[in-house]
């Protein structure tokens, strides 16, 4: 199915509202096969998503803004993949891939190995929804 650039373009802004206010989460282990799947793994980031977390989509993606977003882990161990939670705390919008800096994935962190107590951050996202 093809589908207009008018609609995914409010596919994204309908993502980045519901998105804005939610939570960044970072777990370790292998993402579950579904976001409708309870998470797997140990959580070991909750950071705060800003209230306008994304620009205006533009070519059917949306970038960043407020980057990075910045909390602290809460537990130790090696991060496997995140989700975005709406601002209810269950509600998954999406399940993403995590790398280091240069080293793919949907979101840049800035340690894939987290320690307790100490600072962590997403410092990159990427967000798209082109005509395939």
């Amino acid at each position: 199915m093809l589908t207009s650039q008018v609609f995914r373009h409010e596919c994204l802004a309908a993502f980045t509202t519901r998105a804005g206010g939610g939570t960044f989460r970072i777990y370790t282990g292998t993402a579950p096969e579904s976001t409708a799947d309870a998470p797997t793994g140990t959580l070991l980031a909750s950071l705060p998503i800003p209230a306008t977390p994304f620009s205006a989509p533009a070519s059917g993606s949306i970038a960043p803004l407020g980057i990075p977003w910045v909390g602290s882990a809460s537990s130790t161990g090696f991060a496997g993949y995140a989700r975005v939670y709406e601002d209810d705390g269950t509600t998954v919008l999406a399940q993403l891939t995590v790398g280091a800096a240069g080293g793919g994935g949907d979101a840049t962190l800035s340690s894939l190995s987290l320690t307790s107590g100490d600072p962590c951050a997403v410092t990159g996202y990427t967000v798209n929804n082109r005509e395939r």
